[in-house]
């Protein structure tokens, strides 16, 4: 078996939340977690301060983001020899989706504050399950590129599959950084939170 990360940045990891599994095909299967970092305040400035203090970083401590979506998948196979050919007989591919978002304790629903959360989170959300996407596609063409290998020499079959999971994870990897220029890490689709009726005072939203 070989693993492969398709990362956008590394996160520090909350309470783990009931995966969501589905099956695609016999051998191919996706996880969907949810997990929270929890913050507190009572004005939109605290729970800014709160994001910026706790939420997963970026390629320095100080860079950070409300939000962030990682993805790992893996794959294993089985292979029939003949002589010095080996042709697959089976291919499995698992990947494993979290998307870790900000929890606020002890919001009040009939609050104004707790209002403009609300429809902060959903952007957040819609941001990050563009990513989600992005990893679920790339899951399956990493299945069915490696289902689809010709038989060759044990070695090369080895090779082969190893270096199309790398380059399909690499090109995830590509895929999920276009997105985030392409939105301005959400920005674009909302996903600020506002601290003044004059605009966001954060430079960067969404992983």
């Amino acid at each position: 078996m070989i693993a492969t990360a398709l990362l956008c940045v590394l996160a520090p990891v909350g309470a783990l939340a009931q995966a969501d599994w589905e099956t695609i095909a016999q051998g191919h299967e996706i996880a969907v977690k949810r997990e929270y970092y929890q913050i507190r305040g009572e004005t939109a400035e605290a729970l800014l301060r709160e994001m910026q203090r706790k939420g997963p970083s970026g390629d320095t401590p100080d860079d950070r983001f409300y939000a962030i979506t990682r993805s790992q998948s893996s794959f294993r196979y089985e292979t029939l020899r003949r002589g010095s050919t080996c042709t697959l007989t089976s291919v499995g591919v698992r990947t494993d989706i979290v998307v870790l978002l900000p929890k606020w304790e002890g919001e009040n629903g009939s609050d104004p504050l707790a209002k403009q959360w609300r429809e902060f989170i959903r952007k957040l959300e819609q941001h990050e399950n563009g990513h989600v996407s992005i990893s679920r596609s790339g899951s399956e063409k990493m299945y069915l590129s490696l289902k689809g290998l010709p038989s060759a020499s044990c070695g090369a079959l080895k090779e082969t599959a190893r270096s199309t999971a790398k380059r399909l994870s690499d090109k995830v990897q590509e895929e999920n950084e276009q997105y985030d220029q392409m939105t301005g890490h959400g920005r674009s689709q909302g996903a600020v939170w506002r601290v003044t009726t004059g605009g966001p005072r954060d430079p960067r939203s969404a992983g």
